[in-house]
């Protein structure tokens, strides 16, 4: 057995830090003990510890990986990087062996051991305080390490939360392609938060993933489903979107997930029955789309909607991608009769994921087909269209199209002196009186707040920026509420936004106005406390105003 004579250099550990949004500092795993630096060892030949190693039997968010090479005269060069979430830090070094057996690093930030045992190695690490080294917040230069494949002890989580195929196409369903995707990401990639609070507790999942700034929280209670998914954009603006399958949640937050979610954005609401099972996506040529062209087609949400002759359909909700465009700018409906599939014609060009419903407007007992999309970003709250459509095996049939004609929803204006404008409705029942005052320019208002010009009527933006279905009166024909961008001229001078509730009137087959609401702007954009307040008032109006 050969001898060699080994001399220990102290090597330096080269850290680079990456943090994210979720990456900072936390408190430090239990410490390894201290270990001795060996100054001259003599050693045996150690086995090969050469390889690729992934750390094992951990979470994924807290994998990572160490290159050994270099292994020749009793030492070896390690290159280490590991993550948290989708942060991520690295180290590296030269490890010297040791008499007794593995190898030491010893470093200025440290030392790092390692023990190896055919395809398993186990590395430790400490630091001047006895805790192991972490080149970035909860990342820590330790673990078990194989040469195979990791076992990662989350790999079936996603399977023990949606133990059935039928609750998995449920809740895809529901949350349609991109939500469930990021519900997956998050089981998969997310560190799994716990609370304290009891009523937190009775959450089934709740999970997020360090510096990638979505998380998703998940509550199953018998038939029903509600997931909170939310994120943060490069920009810091978080969005957050809560989908249930209950109707008696529509536009209110269950307790369990108050706590759970970011205070910096509002809540979007999204209900969907969410019973109808994903199916095989459709050609091309069957969206009447070029298929030479066609670069992406995604199924967002599915749902099973009731016909004129008692029976049910399916109606599939895609977005198609084609080549050379950034956003998906094809919105398609495909329904499906029982095997006899029938394809709705495309909707609109816009943003992806709009708001899909399915809900009966006319009060014929069968269920009408509501799309509500973003086609542009610019104007005000950005450019909409609206649809609803009525389904039978010939075809569809709109019943109202926001691009065909505007719609006017009644919204009258006056002006009195002192800066007082008062908003009303000639439809229904409406008198919001305040002080709006602009600048030098005002063409309405002279300095000291007197009248000086009759006004121009109310600009309600003829896209509706909210649309979505609420059976207000609890008949089971669902009424419409929507939320309108408005001002004086053009967009340059906000007023507030105009509410209403649509009522299908089937004498005249057009939509009333049987309810309106409205908010006024208030000049709050110097003040970060008072804007703040000011955004938490009129979110909660809009959820509020017409119940």
């Amino acid at each position: 057995m050969k001898r060699i004579l080994v001399t220990a250099v102290t090597g330096c550990l080269l850290l680079a830090v990456l943090v994210g949004f979720f990456g900072a500092a936390g408190s430090a795993l239990p410490g390894t003990g201290a270990i001795t630096s060996a100054v001259e060892v003599e050693e045996e030949v150690a086995e090969n510890y050469a390889g690729v190693w992934h750390k094992t039997n951990a979470p994924r968010s807290e994998r990572a990986t160490v290159v050994i090479a270099n292994q020749a005269d009793g030492s070896f060069d390690y290159e280490f990087e590991g993550w948290w979430g989708a942060n991520s830090g690295v180290a590296s070094g030269t490890a010297f062996m040791q008499n007794g057996g593995g190898a030491i690093h010893n470093g200025d930030d440290g030392d790092v051991s390692f023990v190896s045992d055919g395809d398993k190695l186990i590395i430790s690490s400490v630091d001047a305080d006895g805790q192991p080294i972490s080149p970035n917040g909860h990342i820590y230069v330790a673990g078990e390490f194989t040469r195979g494949e990791p076992t990662y002890t989350n790999a079936n989580l996603l399977n023990e939360l949606l133990p059935t195929e039928e609750l998995k196409a449920r809740v895809f369903n529901l949350l349609g392609a991109s939500a469930f995707d990021d519900l997956s990401e998050v089981a998969e990639y997310g560190t799994r938060r716990d609370y304290a609070d009891e009523t937190l507790d009775a959450l089934t999942y709740s999970g997020f993933i360090n510096g990638a700034g979505l998380g998703a929280d998940l509550l199953l209670d018998g038939d029903k489903i509600y997931c909170l998914i939310y994120k943060n954009y490069d920009s810091g603006d978080w969005a957050q979107t809560f989908y249930t399958n209950d109707a008696a949640y529509t536009n209110v937050l269950p307790p369990q997930f108050v706590d759970a979610r970011s205070e910096n954005a509002a809540v979007k609401y999204v209900y969907r029955r969410g019973d109808g099972e994903a199916p095989a996506a459709p050609h091309a040529y069957d969206l009447g789309l070029d298929a030479a062209e066609t670069a992406t087609l995604e199924l967002y949400a599915s749902e099973t909607a009731r016909t004129a002759d008692g029976g049910t359909a399916t109606v599939y909700y895609y977005g198609c991608q084609t080549e050379g465009q950034v956003q998906y700018s094809h919105h398609v409906l495909f329904v499906d009769y029982g095997g006899c599939t029938r394809l709705c014609a495309e909707i609109a060009e816009g943003f992806p994921l709009g708001d899909f419903y399915i809900a009966d407007v006319d009060g014929d007992g069968a269920d009408e087909i509501l799309l509500h999309v973003q086609t542009d970003a610019f104007g005000g709250m950005g450019q909409f269209s609206s649809y609803i459509y009525k389904i039978s095996e010939g075809g569809m049939t709109a019943l109202f199209d926001s691009g065909a004609a505007e719609f006017d929803t009644g919204f009258t204006l006056s002006f009195a002196d002192g800066y007082k404008m008062t908003v009303g409705n000639e439809n229904a029942e409406l008198g919001v009186t305040f002080e709006h005052r602009y600048d030098d320019a005002n063409p309405y208002f002279d300095a000291d707040g007197n009248t000086t010009s009759a006004p121009e009527p109310l600009y309600a933006d003829a896209a509706f920026y909210e649309f979505k279905p609420a059976d207000i009166d609890g008949d089971g024909v669902f009424e419409l509420v929507t939320a309108q961008y408005a001002s004086l001229w053009g967009h340059s001078d906000a007023l507030g936004a105009a509410y209403t509730i649509l009522r299908w009137n089937g004498e005249t087959g057009a939509l009333d106005v049987i309810k309106a609401g409205f908010w006024a702007d208030e000049e709050v954009a110097n003040d970060a406390d008072a804007l703040a307040e000011y955004w938490a008032r009129w979110d909660e109006f809009g959820e509020t105003w017409y119940k």
